[in-house]
């Protein structure tokens, strides 16, 4: 490896160097940084002018000895720099760590860049004396003279051949020591110092660049820059970039162009020597976001009522833009939003937000609705008769989900559509429906119903029936006949021509009732009774023995409760002057048998105990 970097040295071209030097006057100290190819020079007034790879400072030091006025100031003229009262010594112990010869001297250092390696071949000079003639000494040092070396003789003005190696990173430092060993008031000039040599390229790898800085998220085929801290080694840097990027350069820093997809930026650091460690960066593509799903959330609301909608959170969005339905009111910049409505419906629309840009639009149409108005007016019978049916209804409102009935008391029905059917009872009242929906229940709309009551009670007086109710129509029945209509019977009273049950049908106001049978028994059979039918025992406990002279075949027997109610009802085909009753199945009370055969009817009125 040395080997190789040798001829890597030997092949590099050699720049050359001369180095002219002044000590400067008010011990000035000058830092000079050079270009690839120097010369070196001294202007007019001292200053030193120069180019190239090298920085170099020239400084008088030293107090001098004090009994003689130390090195004095440092003057200027035209043809160099001077100092007045130099120190001198003894020629017999001239030393360099003589307690006076170490401490006057001109100093002159010379640096190389960072990269570069300085090989010096030759050093001259210039020094005179006004008075007597002046004794110097040169030395060098490349540890700020730790250590140092001689170069030549005493008065050497003229130092080649010289083979010194300044290595980048050192300082070669070059000392004149002075002295007169005649008079210590000489006037001694030292001008003209030439430092020769070439620079050539000190070999060493560059060191890893450092991290890389620029953003590490980007959007698909934006530009983006990257960039390393410059190292002064380097003559070049090779950058890659993920696949489907584009930028190209050889400095520390990096134009890019991004492609859909992230990866990997490395760039390294070279120079003659070789190429650095790469340094890597991640970075991530990122795009505008697509479209958000579906909103979700109520397409109908009640107008001024809350609602919440909501997409699914996209994972590459940093935000969110909602748009209401003019007159709503609510904002989020994430996605959902809480949304007040306003009067009317409409379309809520969002997109999603990067700084890529901004997604197409979803939309989601809105309906707002009201409590329902008051239902139209309830239709149906105002008058209805006791315990009959009834439907009622109102016009239907396409707003409502549902309605609320109430009926009068007693009756029954049920329904929460824009009708009912009712069964009325007893009495009558009001009827209320109110149209609800999801907002609330409108105002109730009411009917007012009456019920038609009949009275179908029935009053008996002799042998005349009447009914109690009255201002109706009316038609007598036969109840003993099946329940014939007894023909012209149409009066509120009724005398029937035989002895029977009889009933009433009344009719009023539209409604129509029927009275229970009613058992008539004094229509003049008394005698006929006595002298053509008879039973026995009478009272009884509930067997008795009826008996005519007629033939009871072929005959049909009833027998009913006082009241008029049915107890049996039986058919005799058999011929014979005697029939057995048997009631003993029922309560104690008063009971009437008719018997209707074809030559007569009769009855009897019998007594169970």
């Amino acid at each position: 490896m040395k080997n190789f970097a040798e001829k890597i040295k030997r092949s590099l071209t050699l720049c050359l160097y001369v180095i002219a030097l002044f000590p400067l006057f008010h011990n000035s100290n000058y830092s000079l940084s050079q270009a690839a190819t120097a010369s070196w020079s001294l202007t007019s007034n001292g200053n030193p002018a120069v180019t190239g790879n090298i920085t170099a400072t020239a400084v008088s030091k030293g107090p001098g000895r004090p009994d003689y006025g130390g090195i004095g100031a440092m003057s200027h003229t035209t043809d160099g720099v001077r100092s007045q009262n130099w120190n001198r010594s003894s020629y017999l112990s001239f030393s360099i760590t003589s307690q006076y010869y170490n401490r006057d001297y001109y100093e002159y250092t010379v640096t190389p860049t960072p990269g570069n390696d300085f090989n010096i071949t030759s050093v001259t000079l210039e020094a005179s004396a006004s008075t007597s003639t002046p004794s110097w000494f040169v030395y060098y040092s490349l540890d700020g003279f730790a250590t140092y070396t001689q170069l030549g003789v005493r008065n050497s003005t003229s130092l080649t051949g010289l083979n010194i190696t300044v290595p980048s990173g050192s300082t070669l430092t070059l000392r004149i020591f002075g002295m007169d060993l005649v008079s210590n008031t000489t006037y001694f000039r030292n001008k003209n110092v030439a430092i020769s040599g070439t620079t050539s390229l000190g070999c060493s790898t560059p060191a890893q660049p450092s991290a890389i800085t620029g953003s590490g998220t980007i959007c698909a085929t934006a530009n983006g820059t990257y960039s390393v801290t410059n190292d002064p080694t380097a003559t070049s840097y090779t950058w890659t970039l993920p696949s489907g990027w584009s930028g190209s350069s050889t400095t520390n820093s990096i134009n890019a162009t991004s492609g859909a997809n992230g990866g990997t930026i490395t760039v390294t650091v070279n120079n003659a020597c070789g190429t650095s460690a790469q340094q890597t960066f991640n970075i991530t593509t990122t795009t505008v976001p697509t479209q958000p799903s579906a909103i979700t959330g109520n397409g109908t609301i009640c107008a001024t009522a809350n609602g919440t909608y909501s997409v699914t959170n996209d994972p590459t969005a940093t935000g969110y833009t909602w748009t209401l339905p003019s007159g709503w009111s609510g904002s989020s910049t994430i996605n959902s939003i809480n949304a007040t409505s306003g009067a009317n419906g409409g379309t809520i629309t969002v997109t999603a937000n990067n700084a890529c840009g901004t997604s197409a639009q979803q939309t989601f149409n809105v309906t707002t609705t009201t409590v329902p108005t008051q239902p139209s007016a309830i239709t149906g019978n105002g008058i209805i008769c006791a315990t009959a049916n009834g439907t009622y209804s109102v016009t239907n409102d396409p707003t409502a989900t549902s309605y609320t009935w109430t009926l009068p008391s007693g009756w029954s029905g049920n329904s929460s559509t824009n009708s009912i059917n009712a069964t009325s009872g007893a009495n009558g009242g009001t009827i209320t429906v109110t149209a609800n929906n999801a907002c609330g229940a409108s105002v109730q709309q009411v009917l007012t119903i009456t019920t038609t009551t009949i009275d179908n009670t029935v009053s008996l007086s002799g042998a005349t029936l009447t009914a109690n109710q009255a201002g109706a129509t009316y038609q007598w029945i036969n109840c003993t006949a099946g329940n014939t209509p007894v023909s012209g019977a149409t009066n509120q009273s009724f005398t029937p021509a035989s002895n029977g049950t009889y009933a009433v049908q009344i009719t009023h106001n539209g409604c129509s009732d029927v009275s229970s049978c009613i058992v008539v028994s004094s229509v003049g059979i008394e005698a006929a009774e006595v002298n053509t039918f008879h039973v026995y025992p009478n009272p009884g406990t509930g067997i008795y023995t009826l008996s005519t002279q007629y033939s009871f075949e072929p005959s049909q027997v009833t027998i009913y409760t006082a009241s008029g109610q049915l107890v049996n009802a039986f058919s005799i085909s058999s011929q014979g002057q005697q029939l057995i009753v048997d009631i003993s199945n029922q309560p104690e009370g008063i009971y009437m048998i008719f018997v209707h055969t074809p030559v007569t009817n009769f009855h009897v009125k019998i007594f169970k105990q």
